[in-house]
C-alpha cells in the first residue's frame, strides 16, 4: 500500500508531520499522506465492487453506498462502488491496460501486481455514478507550514471507443463521514472533451485538486471521488480508472 519517497519522511494517517497548524509550524518535515496504489488490494470487478482491505478500511477508506448518507449520492441516481483490478477490465474497447508502472510513471502495466480502482460499466451499470471515500484528514495539525501550498493528487484513465456525454470526475468534501452531492463541498470537475485517452495502453494522467482553503480550518476533511455516469454512447465502453492517491503539502 506504501511507497515511500527516500527523500523525504512520509507521514502515516494520524501521525503528526511536526506542525503546529495555522501558527505556521515548526519547521517539522512536510507533510504528505500514505500514497495508495491499490497493489494490495483483492481484485474485484463484480456488482458487489471492491472491499477494502483491512488496512484500507483501518485508515478511513469506504466505498460506494457507505460513504453515502442515504442510499444515493444524486438524487434519482444509483450510487455503487468502484472495483478492483489488474491487466484490462474486461471489456473491449475501454479501460487501461493495468495499474500505473509506479507512482511517477503513470504508464500502464500489465503486470497483475499493479492494480487501480474504477468503474465497471457493463449490464447498464453507466447510468449509475461509482463513489469512493478517502481517509480524513486535519491539515491544520499534519502541515509542518499552513502558509505551504496543500494539494490532492490522484491520476485517471479515460478511455472508451463510445460517446462520452457527462463528467469523467468530480471531487468532493466534507467533516462529515458521509455525504451527498448537495452537503458536500465540490471541489473539482472534469469533462471528456479533451481529457480521453486514444487508447488504453496511454498513460494515465495526473490531477492536482487545490486544497489550500483547508489549511487551517481544525477540522478533518474527507474526501470524496465520484465517476460519473454517462448517459449516451455503448454502456459498458464507459470504464475510467484512478491510481495513486495522497495530499501533500508543498
Amino acid at each position: 500500500m506504501n511507497i515511500i519517497n527516500p527523500h523525504r519522511h512520509i507521514p502515516q494517517q494520524g501521525e503528526s508531520s511536526g506542525g503546529t497548524g495555522s501558527s505556521g509550524g515548526t519547521g517539522g518535515s512536510i507533510f504528505q499522506s500514505t500514497i495508495y496504489d491499490f497493489n494490495s488490494e483483492a481484485l474485484n470487478s463484480g456488482s458487489n465492487g471492491w472491499s477494502p482491505s483491512a488496512a484500507y478500511v483501518n485508515d478511513g477508506w469506504v466505498n460506494g453506498t457507505g460513504a453515502v448518507n442515504g442510499a444515493q449520492w444524486t438524487y434519482a441516481v444509483n450510487t455503487l462502488g468502484l472495483n478492483c483490478d489488474s491487466g484490462n477490465t474486461g471489456s473491449s474497447g475501454t479501460g487501461p491496460t493495468g495499474g500505473m508502472t509506479s507512482a511517477t510513471n503513470g504508464t500502464p502495466s500489465t503486470s497483475s501486481s499493479q492494480r487501480y480502482l474504477y468503474k465497471e460499466t457493463s449490464s447498464s451499470r453507466n447510468f449509475s455514478e461509482h463513489l469512493v471515500r478517502t481517509p480524513g484528514y486535519n491539515f491544520s495539525t499534519l502541515m509542518s507550514s499552513t502558509t505551504n501550498d496543500l494539494r490532492m493528487v490522484f491520476w485517471y484513465h479515460a478511455h472508451g471507443t463510445t460517446t462520452w456525454s457527462d463528467d469523467l470526475y468530480t471531487i468532493y468534501t466534507d467533516t462529515a463521514t458521509t455525504s451527498t452531492s448537495t452537503t458536500a463541498t465540490q471541489l473539482q470537475t472534469l469533462g471528456p472533451s479533451g481529457n480521453l485517452m486514444t487508447n488504453s495502453s496511454d498513460a494515465y494522467i495526473i490531477q492536482y485538486v487545490d486544497l489550500n482553503s483547508y489549511r487551517t480550518i481544525n477540522s478533518t476533511h474527507y474526501f470524496y471521488i465520484m465517476l460519473g455516469q454517462q448517459t449516451a454512447g455503448t454502456s459498458f465502453r464507459h470504464d475510467i480508472a484512478i491510481d495513486t492517491v495522497y495530499f501533500e503539502e508543498y
